[in-house]
């Protein structure tokens, strides 16, 4: 599956449905994959790309983007975003590599914007990221970030808390 392929139904859908992503309904996830299943009638993939396909489009309109998955690993007590390209957690007690993949710095920022708005209640365009910040997330979950000046790149590290 290409980032390409990715993006371009985040976007029709992101448009399409702006609507439905901003309700509280629990049927979200169904709503979108009809939408999906119907825009995607052209592109010739197997079964399980095109499920990998909707993970990601509906992991970026819904969750954190890449993120979602690896936050939802009880095995993964910190994250860290040293760039886009190298996302790290520490399982176990050991500190690895993870596969997720942020799109470009870009990315990061889109989705560090979206956690910081959900947790303070505000609305796109209300305010700017600024450089340096900490959110507590309702589940237990603390952020911190850190735009770097030199060329804006976020850095992220992700605590979660033991329950």
């Amino acid at each position: 599956m290409t980032t390409n392929l990715k993006q371009k139904y985040f976007l029709k859908l992101s448009l399409e449905w702006d609507s439905v992503f901003l309700s509280n309904s629990p049927d979200k996830r169904r709503l979108l994959r009809e939408a999906f299943d119907r825009l995607v009638d052209e592109v010739e993939l197997s079964a399980k790309d095109m499920n990998h396909l909707f993970d990601a489009v509906a992991d970026e309109l819904l969750g954190y983007g890449p993120l979602t998955s690896v936050l939802a690993d009880n095995d993964i007590c910190e994250i860290f975003v040293a760039d886009p390209q190298h996302v790290f957690a520490i399982r176990q007690g050991r500190l690895e590599e993870c596969a997720v993949r942020f799109d470009d710095a870009n990315h990061v920022l889109r989705i560090l914007d979206r956690i910081r708005l959900e947790v303070e209640g505000l609305r796109h365009g209300q305010s700017d990221i600024p450089l340096a910040g900490t959110l507590e997330l309702p589940n237990g979950v603390r952020l911190d970030y850190l735009l770097r000046s030199s060329d804006g790149t976020p850095v992220v590290v992700i605590r979660k808390m033991s329950r």
